[in-house]
């Protein structure tokens, strides 16, 4: 029996499975009743149920259990201590019968971003592949966007061709090569509803990349698409610059990579502004904060369900 585990045995099962429909994945509430050696008696789904343990209780003590496994003769329960928060990623996987691994984790996090169907022999192919051959966390978000456009990354000799789009997304390759790869970016069509197609281009050390969920062949609507710039500057280094328009607003995000650069950008905000009114934008969100992306994937939309109690569905 493993330390932090509270295991309900057969004689308590169906009462409450009957009650609450356990699956893994699950979080419950609930009190320690009465202890007793390695027995402990809980109040759980509205009545008491005895449970075998050898965490340490005390009568009286609150409890957030997560559901890991559930049979016909036993259900494992893991004790998670209040101020630990338990990430969506981890739950879902369990739900769909995964073990939690980080791995899993990111890949899962980038088919919730790509809005890609959560199927697991998928989600786990992309995770075996990543660990079978060491791949980069940063790897995982072009992968799993290749996917999304009907391209599958599975085998050994793809890495070469991962760490060439890697340097290209960072800006690290030759003018001349970068073309190429921007050609290859401008022809891919996202086949997933509500996913992303990512095109763009050069301007001399610059990219520019254009976001939407539309489809390639539809026209752009200013609504549904991001603006997102990558900026090389002498003064400022590098700048990252986000632009969407949202409810006939225009917002503009602005990273710099160093403080004394987004000191310098922050005094010059409200002239922007005028400058944006004087062209005519309703401006809505100007910002500037310090800090640095390492490619356009960082900025996509997370789209992680928030998970509570045990309203958890896959």
């Amino acid at each position: 029996m493993s330390i932090n585990l509270i295991n309900i045995t057969s004689n308590n099962i169906s009462q409450l499975q009957q009650k609450l429909l356990l699956s893994p994945g699950q979080v419950l509430k609930g009190q320690v009743v009465e202890v007793q050696g390695n027995q402990v008696v809980l109040q759980l789904g509205g009545g008491m149920l005895t449970a075998q343990t050898r965490v340490r209780l005390k009568s009286g003590q609150r409890l957030n259990l997560l559901v890991e496994s559930v049979d016909n003769s036993i259900i494992s329960m893991k004790v998670i201590p209040h101020d630990k928060a338990i990430k969506p990623e981890s739950l879902l996987l369990m739900r769909m019968g995964i073990k939690p691994q980080e791995n899993m984790e990111k890949v899962l996090v980038e088919f919730l971003r790509f809005q890609l169907p959560l199927n697991p022999p998928d989600i786990m192919e992309i995770s075996g592949f990543c660990k079978d051959n060491r791949v980069a966390p940063e790897m995982i978000p072009i992968i799993v966007w290749l996917r999304s456009s009907g391209i599958k990354v599975s085998t050994g000799e793809d890495l070469s061709g991962l760490k060439q789009l890697l340097s290209f997304f960072r800006g690290d390759l030759p003018e001349r090569e970068e073309a190429r790869f921007f050609k290859f970016l401008n022809q891919l069509e996202n086949n997933i509803p509500g996913g992303y197609n990512i095109s763009g281009c050069a301007v001399g050390e610059n990219h520019i990349y254009i976001l939407t969920s539309s489809s390639g062949k539809q026209r752009l609507q200013p609504e549904t698409c991001q603006v997102i710039m990558r900026l090389k500057s002498r003064i400022l280094e590098e700048l990252w610059v986000k632009m969407d328009i949202m409810h006939n607003n225009l917002n503009i995000d602005i990273l710099c990579s160093n403080e004394e650069g987004c000191s310098l950008l922050n005094r010059e905000m409200v002239l922007f502004e005028n400058a944006l009114k004087s062209a005519g934008y309703r401006v809505g969100r100007l910002t500037v904060e310090a800090g640095r992306a390492d490619t356009v994937f960082d900025f996509l939309p997370d789209n992680r369900p928030g998970i509570t109690g045990i309203n958890v569905k896959v």
